[in-house]
């Protein structure tokens, strides 16, 4: 700390040695990719400590799509009689890993905790550079409807859940369209060679 007008105020430490620590990041981690056929998954990213397959979907191609989830996971949501109170499912684009256009994930609510479920990284221009169809937006209306009425007791938890399944249930139907249709183009491109 330093003394800026008879008060301590904070030395911007990090832009003095911002240099030296990434060119020691880089010495000790692997280089970034920057393409996606540069992005290899390695063998312990891929299992869980229980040795069961945890990426679920890697496609090829300049359509890239990572699936990450244990089998269990995937097997609790597909579950109609699940015992977790509800989902949260996100979308987000801000904060998708570099190359990767978008992150969703999934969350549910169980034993008192939130648990990770599912987590997706989606580099699918051609789906999400449209604007959003009007269905879409008619589902967040319809399920923000829902939170509302759930918080005012119009409805009740069950309707609320069955609600929001529904909308989880949509979203992974269109995950794995998009995932074979990704696959069925490149064995496309592959026979026409």
């Amino acid at each position: 700390m330093r003394r800026n007008h008879g008060s301590a105020a904070p030395v911007p430490v990090f832009d003095y040695i911002r240099s030296a620590a990434y060119r020691n990041r880089q010495s000790i981690l692997p280089t970034l990719p920057k393409t996606l056929s540069e992005i290899v998954v390695p063998r312990s990213l891929t299992v869980t400590s229980m040795n069961q397959s945890f990426l679920f979907c890697d496609t090829p191609g300049d359509n890239k799509i990572l699936g990450l989830a244990s089998v269990d996971a995937v097997r609790f949501l597909g579950n109609k009689n699940c015992s977790c109170l509800h989902w949260n499912a996100d979308g987000t684009f801000r904060t998708a890993p570099q190359l990767f256009y978008q992150s969703y994930s999934i969350h549910t609510w169980n034993d008192l905790r939130m648990k990770p479920m599912l987590n997706v990284h989606q580099l699918n221009y051609a789906i999400f550079r449209k604007k959003r169809k009007k269905p879409d937006v008619d589902h967040d209306i319809h399920l923000g409807s829902a939170r509302q009425a759930l918080l005012s007791e119009e409805i009740d938890l069950e309707e609320y859940q069955r609600l929001c399944r529904h909308f989880g249930y949509n979203y992974l139907e269109v995950f794995k369209k998009t995932r074979d249709t990704d696959i069925s183009t490149d064995e496309d491109e592959d026979s026409e060679d």
